[in-house]
């Protein structure tokens, strides 16, 4: 079975800023990922849910979020030509961070990887440094000159994505920081929020 994403080049992928019609696709991939963090281990799905959608509907609030996406493709048609436009709703990745004089405090990142009900793995495009490519644009984009990376929250990607386990093993530049995620929040976060998440992204996608 052919797994859509491995022949991806990076130079096939576009950065963006995240839109409104993008939060339901990020805020449901970024609260399964933390559902599986070791910081939450051992704690009911009745309270994670209760109090980490708030956390999250703030932090999607307030940090910037960049995507990645199929880039337009040049194509040749009777002797001219043409770029084939890509679709940019397709997300193939993002990242969920403040850009701040500390360094880039990224909160939640992901690249697309799809399993069908069966359990076979049909797409995959972690692995291509996409993630690389989006945290670059976002150093760029806030001119973040000491490159530095800090992530809050230890989810797949960090844990266990070989690229990104070997850059945090080796570079003094990346370093995990757990207590910024939570001194970022606003005071009274777990009670400032109080609508069902469905209803929170049905408002933010407008």
């Amino acid at each position: 079975m052919t797994v859509s994403g491995q022949e991806t080049k990076l130079s096939e992928v576009s950065i963006r800023v995240a839109e409104k019609s993008d939060v339901p696709y990020i805020f449901k991939r970024s609260l399964s990922d933390l559902r599986h963090c070791p910081a939450f281990h051992g704690c009911g799905n009745g309270l994670f849910h209760q109090y980490m959608h708030r956390a999250l509907e703030h932090t999607l609030m307030r940090a910037i979020t960049f995507v990645a996406y199929p880039s337009p493709v040049g194509i040749v048609m009777d002797g001219k030509q043409m770029v084939r436009s890509s679709d940019s709703s397709r997300i193939l990745g993002y990242i969920v961070a403040d850009p701040t004089d500390l360094g880039l405090i990224v909160h939640c990142a992901n690249v697309r990887r799809t399993y069908n009900d069966h359990g076979t793995l049909t797409e995959d495009y972690r692995r291509l440094g996409i993630g690389t490519k989006i945290a670059n644009a976002m150093m760029k984009e806030y001119d973040l000159p000491n490159r530095k990376i800090i992530y809050t929250l230890k989810t797949s990607m960090f844990r266990y994505e070989k690229q990104f386990k070997e850059r945090m093993d080796g570079d003094e530049n990346v370093t995990f920081n757990p207590f910024l995620y939570w001194t970022l929040l606003p005071e009274g976060w777990e009670t400032g929020i109080r609508k069902p998440s469905q209803q929170f992204m049905h408002d933010i996608a407008g």
